[in-house]
């Protein structure tokens, strides 16, 4: 099973489409033709998505769950629309400095698995490598070269 979550409605509409929408539990979650396929709009914000991932956890019990969004780049070799696949995470928000937040690393498995998933749907622009998520905006080159 694997589980598309979008925290945006812009996100959402680019690929719901593709999808039909069921409810489950009062939340609108929805599947494709692809077997084993779900989407559900996860919401913008710590509280809201990660209730809403367990609820997609709990009830579908996911091998994969793809976070599908848009973000910006600090490398000049990511172009617009390609696809980031994230072999590190790290929170970098205003409260990062507290020993809760720390890198995480992915499964190299599941990196090899979704990279071979979209070479078999012809999408060659992706790169393997580090996402950064928070609350600050990174104007300088110093704060750039940092992360």
């Amino acid at each position: 099973m694997i589980s598309i979550l979008t925290p945006t409605p812009n996100e959402f509409s680019i690929i719901k489409n593709v999808f039909v929408p069921i409810t489950k539990c009062d939340r609108q979650v929805y599947t494709c033709h692809i077997p084993n396929v779900t989407l559900m709009k996860c919401g913008i914000g710590k509280t809201i998505s990660s209730a809403n991932t367990q609820f997609i956890i709990d009830h579908y019990q996911p091998n994969l769950i793809i976070l599908f969004g848009f973000a910006c780049s600090l490398v000049v070799q990511c172009k617009l629309g390609d696809i980031v696949i994230g072999n590190e995470f790290e929170e970098h928000d205003v409260l990062s400095q507290t020993p809760f937040f720390k890198k995480i690393q992915s499964n190299s498995k599941s990196i090899k698995k979704f990279s071979s998933l979209l070479r078999v749907y012809d999408f060659t622009d992706f790169h393997v490598g580090k996402i950064i998520s928070g609350d600050q905006d990174i104007a300088s080159t110093h704060q750039k070269e940092m992360l």
